[in-house]
């Protein structure tokens, strides 16, 4: 029989987590930073954005020459490529942008974030640019869609160039990498990634960030 004793204590569990929830809440709750606030920032003499459907996205341009598109990885943005823009720059006009989701590109209306749409998008912004052949390098995710990209529209990728590229599966048909950072196994769960719209600690991007930019003794 559920006596008034055990009440008391499933009472106490569910007052308990119930605090346990709150102060996560509070402690891991973060406002997302004002865009003109990070423009300040990271909208460089070479960025402009490019309306592009719904999406306004931000691209950035410098150098002269061939055409090299440059592709971020997923949680990242056009930052990624700074290094090597500094180079390569300096014999190809790099073009290098934020996909939609990330950097100061932003959530699009459709919330389309797929490879496929990304590729899309690629393409359009090569149309809006008047570049009709050009070379292509991804990283991670957006090596996927680089390859993707050079698979459906060979005749305009002059080079396609890629660095741990996304998209490989194994023989077994799974795409799931058991080694594969934190955050990206609870983001399969759609509790856990509708908690981490709301909830995001540092710890928790410090695990996936610093395996990754870990600095040498």
């Amino acid at each position: 029989m559920f006596s008034i004793n055990m009440l008391a204590k499933f009472l106490k569990f569910i007052g308990i987590s119930a605090a346990i929830l709150i102060a996560l809440f509070f402690l891991g709750n973060r406002k997302d930073i004002p865009v003109e606030e990070l423009e300040k920032v990271y909208f460089t003499p070479q960025s402009r954005y490019v309306q592009l459907r719904d999406a306004k996205v931000h691209v950035r341009i410098r150098g002269k020459g061939h055409h090299l598109f440059l592709l971020h990885g997923s949680l990242a943005s056009l930052h990624t490529w700074q290094a090597w823009e500094d180079t390569l720059s300096t014999s190809f006009t790099t073009v290098s942008l934020d996909l939609p989701g990330h950097g100061l590109t932003g959530p699009n209306k459709s919330e389309n974030y797929t490879i496929d749409n990304f590729e899309r998008l690629v393409f359009e912004l090569a149309d809006s640019l008047n570049v009709d052949t050009f070379s292509i390098a991804g990283n991670s995710m957006g090596g996927q869609v680089a390859w993707q990209a050079a698979l459906h529209k060979p005749d305009r990728i002059a080079n396609l160039i890629l660095i741990d590229a996304a998209g490989f599966i194994t023989a077994a048909g799974d795409q799931q990498n058991n080694n594969a950072p934190l955050i990206f196994k609870l983001l399969r769960s759609k509790h856990a990634a509708f908690t981490l719209e709301h909830i995001t600690p540092r710890w928790m991007f410090s695990l996936n960030i610093n395996p990754d930019y870990a600095l040498e003794k």
